[in-house]
């Protein structure tokens, strides 16, 4: 409300309203009643004004800028033009000065509130510097269910699964524990990180291979995030193939 734009629509309407006596106020007022008549009414259209621009933010936000603008101006126009048929109608008791009609007082409220919330949204960059969003947090990608069967400290990359007997070994980027858990069973919980299974006994999370080694010309290992390698079988060697993950 401070405002440099704020502050100059203020002391404009002001000046505006008392010298220019605008709707048939310069006729039936006198300069002093005038002035403070423009006074009480450009001050409240301003705190109004702002009041309408609270509750529009907090009914639509500030991401749909028009539905924004139209909420503002038709709360403005609904709570002010009372308040303009009133201050009016305490001036008529006093000294005589005629007051329009409710609706005619709505229609001049719409006539001056809309290009008012015009020029504020058409100004570069004073909508955005005053009343940009909050920037949203960045939203954490989605955990496989098997992270829930892990102690919190444990959460993180998934890195591989090993089979061991009825035993399964989750590594994560943040350390190793065994699951009382089959092996298919904990690959049926990875989702929805991508991952393929190199061997009957090992799966891996895609994004945790770094390398491919062939330690001999049949004998392929993956070199994961972790640095620990895993073997990749006959069986599954296709499937990564066919990935692109080894040639």
């Amino acid at each position: 409300m401070t405002s440099p734009l704020t502050l100059f629509v203020w002391a404009a309407g002001w000046l505006i309203g008392s010298v220019a006596g605008p709707f048939g106020t310069f006729e039936s007022m006198p300069i002093g009643v005038r002035t403070f008549f423009w006074l009480v009414i450009v001050t409240s259209a301003v705190l109004i004004g702002y009041t309408a621009r609270a509750i529009a933010a907090i009914a639509v936000e500030y991401d749909r800028p028009w539905l924004f603008d139209l909420v503002a101006i038709g709360v403005t126009v609904l709570v002010f033009s009372p308040v303009v048929l009133i201050v009016g109608a305490g001036i008529e008791t006093q000294y005589g000065a005629p007051v329009p009609s409710l609706p005619r007082i709505a229609l001049y409220v719409l006539v001056i509130a809309g290009p008012i919330f015009a020029l504020r949204r058409l100004i570069p960059g004073f909508e955005r510097q005053r009343h940009s969003t909050v920037p949203k947090p960045k939203e954490t990608p989605p955990q496989p269910r098997l992270m829930r069967r892990l102690p919190t400290e444990l959460h993180g990359d998934l890195i591989r699964l090993s089979a061991n007997g009825h035993f399964t070994e989750v590594t994560t980027s943040r350390g190793t524990m065994t699951l009382r858990l089959r092996l298919s069973d904990a690959i049926a919980e990875t989702d929805p990180v991508r991952g393929h299974c190199t061997h009957r006994s090992h799966w891996v999370a895609e994004a945790a291979i770094q390398d491919v080694k062939r330690e001999t010309p049949h004998k392929v290992v993956l070199v994961l995030a972790n640095e620990e390698t895993v073997p990749v079988s006959r069986k599954y060697r296709p499937e990564l193939e066919a990935a692109g993950l080894i040639s």
